[in-house]
Formats: C-alpha cells, structure tokens, sequence
C-alpha cells in the first residue's frame, strides 16, 4: 500500500514537471472534463496555480483558485480558497475580481453551508464594489443572489425588488446581439428572476 502511495506520488510529480511548460488553455483542458466536487482534478488545477504564480499573473491565479472551489469536496477547503481569491483581488485592487471573490464566498455560505445570513453580509460586500464596476452583468448577477438569500431571509419585498431588477437588465441584455453562450446565461437570468419573483 505504500509502495502504491509512492508511485502515485512520484507519478503526480512527473505529471506537473511533464506539464511546467504548457499553456493556461491546456492546462485547464486537462481539468474541465471532471465534475464538481471530483478532486481528480486538483492535480492539473495546482498546476495552473502553479504556472500563474510563477508568472505572476493574478487573474490566471484568481482563476486556478476559483477552479480549486470548484473542484475540492470540504467546504473548508472551498472556503479557504476563497479567501485566496479575495485576498489576491485585493492585492491587486481589481474592483471586479474583488466583487466576484466575495459572490463567491458567500454562495459557498448560502449553497453548501446553508447559512444564509454569512452569505447575505458577504453579497453586501460583494455588492459594494461593484458599485466601482462597469461589469452589468457582474453587478446583476449579484442584485439576483442578494435577491434569493433575501427571499430564504423572509425580506420578500427586499427580495422582489432585487428581482426586479435583475429581471429588467437580463430582459433588456438577451436582445441583445451577443454571442450564443451569453444569450443563453441572460435568458436563464431573466427566467431565474422571473421566477423567484413569483415566490416573493
């Protein structure tokens, strides 16, 4: 068993110094066939984390970081994650990247913790800088997560205006001539805001 362990081991080495020279694009083909929470992964995500730090490039590491929360299964390690993902936006004073990093938080929080109010204080945060964006969909994906923990809350008014809100934008967005991919994410949008603002 250890002998097995050994090999395993040696194998996940060669596979990263095999790999060191790789691009991002390749190196993230190696990880995006598994599902969530497959920790089979890790190997290929550590090395895209690897390559970033190496590089010094904070958005591929902010990347490879959001692929470790995907991917790991312990919420504390998801968690973790995060927190590396905030603190690498706010080295770099990425407004958008530090609004997402903290979406993401609080979505580990709402979806795989259930602790709703966490996640409300973190989508605040998150809301709060994208106050300094010019990213709209970042902005009303994040006034529709605000709007759904709102909802778990018991604030349905709160929660229905955000809604709304979100509604309006998707709504005005999927007419839009964009490509397929994010037609689709503005529909699914539209509808998820339809639809949760008829449970308000």
């Amino acid at each position: 068993m250890i002998f097995n362990l050994f090999i395993l081991l040696a194998q996940g080495q060669n596979a990263r110094k095999i790999h060191q020279g790789e691009s991002y694009g390749k190196i993230a083909g190696l990880f995006d066939s598994y599902s969530e929470n497959d920790e089979r992964a890790l190997v290929f995500v550590q090395m895209y984390i690897d390559k970033a730090k190496r590089e010094r490039n904070y958005q591929k590491l902010i990347r490879g970081y959001e692929e470790a929360i995907y991917y790991n299964k312990t919420i504390a390690t998801k968690l973790l994650y995060a927190d590396s993902t905030i603190l690498t936006a706010q080295q770099h004073k990425d407004y958008d990247q530090i609004a997402r990093a903290y979406l993401g938080k609080g979505i580990i929080y709402f979806y795989n913790r259930r602790q709703y109010k966490p996640a409300l204080d973190l989508y605040l945060i998150a809301y709060n800088h994208s106050n300094k964006s010019t990213d709209e969909y970042l902005k009303n994906k994040i006034v529709y997560h605000l709007g759904t923990v709102e909802s778990y809350l018991g604030d349905y008014k709160e929660a229905a205006s955000h809604f709304e809100k979100s509604a309006a934008y998707y709504e005005k967005s999927m007419l839009k001539n964009n490509h397929p991919n994010i037609i689709l994410n503005n529909k699914l949008g539209y509808f998820n805001s339809l639809y949760r603002l008829s449970t308000c």
